[in-house]
């Protein structure tokens, strides 16, 4: 029966190929209307992401992650890296620009004779307790304090000055005598503290350990060569100083340094661990807001329970929040004219399947007095049908992808 349907559509449609054709013509037209109204409602909603994300800083988009891990070694940052890797890292992927993370140690002494200075002068040091008699009286105050950290892409982001040099990797051998390690320092801390190129800065820790010193040789002394860039976001705020009465000596070292020299010469050592997502605000769809929202939650509850220190920060969780707000108030005007193109064209293509049977209602009754049955001729008639809206589906979308797109 089917064949024969499909040779009785073939005879038809060539007998009939201008009514056909109108036919053809109408339908892809209104599936393209209503194919454009949808792309086109999507845009808009695009085009309202966009305005929304460009009205913050590119670094409040960006998501700074923050992470401590104990001891350190080898063992415990390939267990962390991982973790980051295949969570947040990976699902953030899609919408990054760069990513990159650095890591430091816990915070030192510094193994020097403290200053000898008045009260008033020691910013570290509270002055409850002294006697105002003795105001005038030398108290010792040690407000220096010193950390390794690592620095990615080191050699572009640098400028040596002097004859310095970059610091070379160093290992803990198991020697007796004290570890030696090689680090540079920024330039406004090394004139706070006094430091320059060739010194030998001593620390200690302030946690019980099986050593208590660590020398740091000063083999450089550097400037930033782009300090506005938001590659510093980690060392400035995950790494920077929370307060403004220590001065703190930041030494940057090779990470190999951290992980196979203080590591292992101070066991009971933990590290802190910083990673910077670059997002690219022009890759986040509309469609994909929601989905942005649950990964970030998900994200931070599945990481605050394996990961001590876990902090996430970053101002996208909140305005993706209020621009679906705004979108839920300025979605139903939306969906209003979407519903009144779909009935219109409805409308249309209805009408012109009423005016087409109207139009083969005497070749119906051909059909009949030559034997077709009602079911035969509702077959040919479903076939034609299929085909239209086969022909509509597969180029409707297309043309209305191309026409919105003309249009921009």
């Amino acid at each position: 029966m089917i064949s024969n349907s499909f040779q009785l559509i073939v005879k038809r449609t060539l007998a009939h190929w201008r009514l056909l054709s109108a036919v053809v013509i109408g339908v892809v037209l209104a599936s393209t209307i209503m194919a454009s109204s949808v792309i086109f409602f999507d845009a808009l909603r695009d085009v309202a992401l966009q305005r929304a994300l460009s009205t913050h800083e590119a670094s409040d988009i960006d998501v700074l992650v923050e992470a401590g891990q104990l001891p350190t070694n080898q063992e415990t940052h390939r267990t962390i890296v991982d973790a980051m890797n295949g969570t947040i890292v990976s699902r953030f992927e899609p919408f990054l620009d760069r990513r990159e993370y650095a890591v430091k140690t816990w915070t030192f002494f510094v193994d020097l004779p403290p200053e000898m200075v008045s009260p008033s002068e020691c910013g570290c040091r509270t002055t409850i307790g002294l006697a105002s008699g003795n105001a005038d009286q030398l108290i010792e105050c040690d407000c220096r304090r010193v950390a390794m950290m690592t620095l990615p892409d080191v050699d572009n982001r640098v400028q040596l000055i002097g004859d310095g040099r970059m610091p070379q990797v160093v290992l803990d051998t198991g020697s007796d005598e004290p570890l030696q390690i090689e680090g540079i320092l920024d330039a406004a801390s090394a004139e706070l503290l006094g430091i320059k190129t060739g010194d030998i800065y001593p620390a200690t820790p302030h946690w019980e350990d099986i050593h208590t010193r660590v020398n740091i040789l000063v083999t450089g002394i550097y400037e930033r060569v782009d300090p506005e860039a938001d590659h510093w976001r980690i060392q400035n705020e995950a790494f920077g100083s929370r307060t403004n009465t220590l001065k703190f000596a930041r030494f940057v070292v090779p990470e190999q340094t951290i992980l196979g020299g203080l590591g292992p010469y101070f066991p009971n050592m933990g590290s802190d661990y910083a990673w910077w997502l670059d997002v690219d605000p022009t890759r986040i769809m509309a469609s994909e807001t929601g989905a942005i929202r649950n990964t970030i939650a998900a994200t931070e509850r599945e990481l605050k329970a394996i990961v001590d220190g876990f902090l996430l920060r970053s101002d996208l969780p909140q305005v993706l929040s209020a621009f679906e707000t705004d979108l839920f108030f300025n979605r139903l005007p939306m969906f209003i004219v979407l519903i009144l193109i779909v009935l219109v064209v409805l409308y249309y293509v209805v009408t012109l399947a009423s005016l087409l049977v109207d139009a083969q209602r005497s070749e119906v009754g051909l059909l009949r007095t030559r034997g077709a049955t009602s079911r035969q001729i509702l077959a040919v008639f479903v076939i034609e049908a299929g085909l239209l809206a086969g022909i509509a589906a597969v180029t409707g979308p297309f043309l209305a992808f191309l026409g919105v797109g003309f249009i921009g």
